[in-house]
């Protein structure tokens, strides 16, 4: 469907009742603004938008209108209004809206002078600029001015933006309205989730709460719900409230498309307002007190029961990462983390991309690698099952391999910052480290590597770091504010601050590099030894990784373009020469088998040219090998089965 146009949305009551309740509003604590509540992609070049959520009985009011009127063709199970004031200045950039809702612009501006601006441009999908093959706005639009009474309704996540409006113009007022597709939202009280919410030392079923006068679950308690783009809002909720339990089966079943459409619209302020989000934009939530929360999600067959950590210690126990859908091993839920064991191999996707290089993408590189792992690492009926490495002449019970897939950092790129994913990813390997459990970032660009860093300078004192890359990644511009900012060329001059690093060592480092003509030495606090490409080339592993410090647990990072990926790019640097598989497969055999590693991960992985993976390959392998040196394998004695 195209992107539809009418007039006559609501009737002159409805909307006369509308701008009074406002004109009420004016002078109230229950205002947002575009820099708050939006994207920081949508505020690049615009003045203020005031933004209300309008309450749930005047949303129902202009809703049911809508459908009597015949402007919107069903009434959503899921829905939000909000009202905006445009002030001078204002406009909105080129964008898509939510891929599992509908919208709806409602324009209640009198009089609007063609030279005011605001005028409302879009594309429509066709063949020659079609949904799935395009990679950003269009060249040439469409675009029509705003009229009074006049709606924009949009079913297919059309490219869109608004035009400037202008400094003479006064401000433009609409209804911007999402809401859940025909038959596809649902109530989050509809799921077939079982949440069970308790004081942390009791449970208690939320059924029998509501029979219980005076019980503790009727106590109001502040509940801190984390947004998308950095955001977070704290409300007072009962812990009966079917609200929360709503909120907690969204954060559960991330899975769920239909009820990932549920649109939330809560009270704030005491009824002043009201905040309004998509469970899309639900991240986390905490809770003081404390509260404990049991989720039960019927599976295939089986009742599969996840313990939520208390919520508020020490970390938010819901909404931090999605799972996966192709795990490796045995999908572990976030809740669940709490029962890992020391060594345990815990992979973890963080799929941050701040630079692209023309086609290729980097984003995808945990599920490439998990591609190459999932079919040697899927569970087995049998108990006797082995996994046969015949590089290391080994064999292992994969009923002691102990991998685990936590799934993937929640993130959404383009729509919120990256260090909204990095924070997201420190949280959850902190709980890792604090475990002992061994994880596996799987990236991603280079920067995830901080992310992983810092979360293990909260656990370790001292640490040390080995690094592969053909680049040293210590860039720097001589420009203060820009070398400010982490990107996967400067991640090393970042850690290097960190408290904890005792020792950074770099392999494979090659080609010519000429600093910036601004940038000065540095001299002072860690800084790191390398071998080149070549000297790793040429000298034992056992001489090269004699210079490492027994005493520290290292953790190690491998940027892919290490490889010699001069005839298939599988990353998006490549750089001329490099290792053969063979010089950091050994090196790396050679570090698992002496140095304690306490962590690991794989970045800027692409595809090749050829539509598979050298690089995911490789990663692959090497997680394979690290398995090995982690649990107690036999000598391969047969490898003969009938």
């Amino acid at each position: 469907m195209t992107v539809s146009f009418g007039t006559n949305a609501l009737s002159r009551d409805t909307i006369a009742t509308l701008l009074t309740y406002v004109e009420g509003k004016k002078k109230d604590f229950a205002w947002g603004s575009n820099f708050l509540m939006w994207q920081p992609t949508l505020t690049i070049a615009t003045g203020v938008v005031l933004t209300h959520g309008l309450p749930g009985e005047m949303a129902d009011r202009i809703y049911n209108e809508l459908v009597e009127r015949k402007t919107l063709p069903y009434f959503p199970a899921a829905r939000s209004i909000m009202f905006y004031s445009w002030f001078p200045g204002s406009s909105i950039t080129w964008h898509t809206d939510y891929e599992d809702k509908n919208s709806m612009t409602i324009y209640l501006c009198k009089d609007w002078d063609p030279n005011h601006g605001g005028e409302f441009c879009w594309r429509d999908w066709d063949a020659a600029f079609s949904k799935h093959g395009s990679n950003g706005p269009p060249d040439v639009c469409r675009m029509r001015r705003p009229s009074f009474n006049e709606y924009v309704y949009m079913t297919d996540a059309e490219w869109h933006a608004t035009t400037i409006t202008a400094p003479s113009a006064p401000p433009r007022l609409t209804l911007q309205m999402f809401f859940a597709k025909p038959g596809g939202a649902i109530d989050g009280r509809q799921s077939e989730s079982v949440v069970t919410i308790g004081r942390q030392s009791e449970l208690i079923p939320n059924d029998e709460v509501a029979q219980e006068n005076g019980s503790v679950m009727d106590e109001r308690v502040s509940v801190t719900l984390l947004l998308r783009n950095g955001h977070q809002r704290r409300l007072a909720m009962a812990a009966s409230d079917p609200a929360l339990k709503s909120l907690l089966e969204v954060l559960a079943k991330r899975n769920d498309e239909k009820l990932q459409s549920t649109v939330f619209n809560l009270e704030i302020e005491d009824g002043a307002g009201s905040l309004v989000f998509g469970a899309s934009d639900l991240v986390a939530l905490t809770s003081e007190p404390p509260l404990s929360v049991e989720v039960e999600t019927p599976g295939a067959g089986l009742s599969t029961r996840r313990s939520a950590a208390i919520l508020g210690e020490p970390w938010p126990a819901l909404g931090l990462v999605e799972p996966s859908h192709n795990p490796v091993g045995t999908a572990l839920a976030l809740a669940d983390l709490a029962e890992a064991r020391s060594r345990d191999l815990i992979l973890l996707h963080c799929p941050v991309e701040l630079s692209r290089y023309g086609a290729t993408t980097v984003g995808r590189g945990g599920a490439l690698v998990r591609s190459y792992l999932n079919e040697l690492l899927e569970p087995s009926p049998n108990p006797e099952q082995v996994l046969i490495d015949f590089d290391l002449r080994q064999s292992l019970k994969l009923a002691d391999a102990r991998v685990f897939d936590l799934g993937n950092i929640l993130f959404s790129m383009g729509r919120e910052p990256a260090n909204a994913a990095w924070a997201r990813c420190a949280e959850v390997l902190t709980e890792c480290f604090h475990r002992r459990a061994v994880p596996v970032l799987l990236g991603g660009d280079h920067t995830v590597t901080y992310a992983a860093l810092e979360a293990l300078n909260r656990v370790l004192p001292a640490f040390g770091v080995i690094h592969f890359d053909a680049h040293h990644d210590f860039y720097a511009s001589g420009d203060q504010g820009a070398d400010s900012t982490l990107t996967h060329g400067n991640v090393f001059h970042f850690a290097r601050r960190l408290s904890g690093l005792r020792h950074l060592f770099q392999i494979g480092l090659r080609d010519v590099y000429r600093p910036a003509p601004n940038a000065r030495p540095v001299g002072d606090g860690i800084l790191p030894e390398f071998v080149s490409a070549r000297e790793a080339a040429q000298r034992e592993p056992e001489a090269i990784i004699a210079g490492l410090r027994p005493e520290l647990p290292y953790y190690v990072t491998f940027d892919v373009d290490v490889l010699d990926l001069a005839r298939r790019s599988g990353t998006a640097t490549p750089l001329r020469g490099g290792l053969s598989r063979d010089v950091p497969f050994d090196l790396l055999r050679a570090i698992f088998a002496r140095i304690p590693v306490c962590g690991l991960d794989f970045v800027e992985i692409a595809e090749s040219e050829d539509g598979r993976s050298e690089t995911a390959d490789f990663a692959a392998r090497a997680v394979l090998m690290f398995l090995f040196s982690l649990r107690s394998p036999d000598p391969l004695s047969s490898y003969v089965f009938s």
